[in-house]
């Protein structure tokens, strides 16, 4: 178990800590309040815990436990045009990456008999007003990723706490 807070502060923590966490060692406490939302909050973007990895994780884990449907949309991912050698075409992205809708205009652009072509990696977005939208692998290793990092601190924390 791990507590998460995002729009608390560092007394809220602490206070969570004694009640969920009371015989972790302080050296493991201190690496889990050191990855807290909380910390990525300032007085310009008071909700910065938002776009913190480990938010991110709480609110699918949160939407999955009270059954909320997980919606899923077509997206796309590196938008170009190729363009021959001495070919100048008049192009306007409309939409450049994530969810898109059926029928939606992407791309506009001349050339195409001179050959212009237009090209997008296709994927899957997770949407959700709350966890925002992003590539679903690309997500999912990065948060990988950032856990393997945290648990090696945790681990090493905690050997350290125990010698």
């Amino acid at each position: 178990m791990m507590p998460i807070i995002g729009d608390g502060t560092k007394a809220d923590f602490a206070k969570t800590a004694r009640r969920r966490l009371p015989h972790i060692p302080k050296l493991v406490r201190d690496v889990i309040e050191e990855e807290q939302p909380f910390a990525w909050n300032t007085d310009d973007d008071p909700e910065g815990y938002r776009y913190h990895w480990l938010w991110r994780v709480h609110e699918l884990d949160r939407i999955d436990k009270h059954r909320r449907l997980a919606v899923t949309a077509a997206a796309l991912r590196h938008p170009f045009v190729s363009i021959p050698e001495g070919v100048e075409p008049e192009t306007t992205f409309f939409h450049a990456e994530g969810p898109v809708r059926d029928g939606q205009l992407l791309l506009s652009y001349t050339g195409a008999d001179a050959g212009v072509g237009s090209y997008f990696d296709l994927g899957v977005a997770v949407t959700d007003a709350n966890a925002g939208a992003d590539m679903v692998a690309e997500m999912l290793e990065s948060l990988l990723q950032r856990v393997d990092w945290v648990v090696w601190r945790i681990q090493a924390a905690s050997a350290q706490a125990g010698s």
